[in-house]
């Protein structure tokens, strides 16, 4: 995303009156993508439709089921599209107490309360901010390292360790888009196997070996 323009925010929320509080308190902060809910939704069909609408944040309410509309509630929706993009920034935004709501969620640092919305709200847009540039940082940072052991692994060897955070840096990726990422075919040639490799082929063929004596 460009530095001029604003981050996009999914707004997954069924009380209109909240609806309004997020865009008379984010909108001059943040562009806001507001989802329908409607009883046919499922929590699969709306994580279709954030991850096609390019938002660089969620933002849903927990008690989704209150007004009986959708038969989900907003971790619900947050952890199936984490599924997907396990490193995605969100946030759960409830009118619960802490002390109710932190068992029920699996990742305790994305709740805040609705109350912040309102009361705090410009701590809670610099929580929000944080968690976007994080994520593009750690991004950048992967791709960053990425390149220098590539460079390095053109001209040398890579330690075991070097090799590790290579395919960590490219598993992470994956996970972030796995279309926009593919190994480089310089670190698929045979002579560019490494320890790393072996130790991985190897593994499979203990494997393969033992899948035979079950037999």
């Amino acid at each position: 995303m460009a530095k001029s323009q604003k981050y996009k925010l999914a707004i997954i929320e069924e009380q209109p009156d909240w609806v309004d509080k997020f865009r008379l308190k984010l909108r001059d902060d943040f562009e806001l993508v507001v989802f329908t809910l409607t009883p046919e939704l499922t929590k699969e069909e709306l994580a279709k439709q954030i991850e096609e609408s390019e938002v660089d944040c969620i933002i849903a309410d927990y008690d989704l089921q209150e007004a009986e509309v959708v038969q989900f509630n907003g971790d619900e929706i947050v952890a199936e599209y984490k599924k997907k993009f396990p490193f995605f920034p969100a946030f759960i935004i409830t009118s619960k107490e802490e002390e109710d709501i932190l068992p029920l969620i699996h990742d305790n640092e994305i709740v805040r309360l609705k109350d912040e919305l309102v009361d705090k709200t410009v701590i809670l847009i610099q929580r929000i901010k944080n968690k976007i540039e994080n994520y593009y940082d750690s991004i950048k940072a992967a791709e960053e390292l990425i390149d220098q052991l590539v460079e390095k692994k053109k001209t040398a060897d890579l330690s075991l360790q070097e090799e590790e955070k290579l395919t960590e840096q490219y598993q992470f990726l994956e996970k972030i888009d796995s279309k926009n990422k593919e190994l480089p075919d310089n670190l698929i040639q045979p002579a560019s196997i490494t320890k790393l490799d072996e130790f991985v082929e190897n593994t499979k063929q203990i494997i393969e070996e033992l899948s035979k004596l079950k037999k």
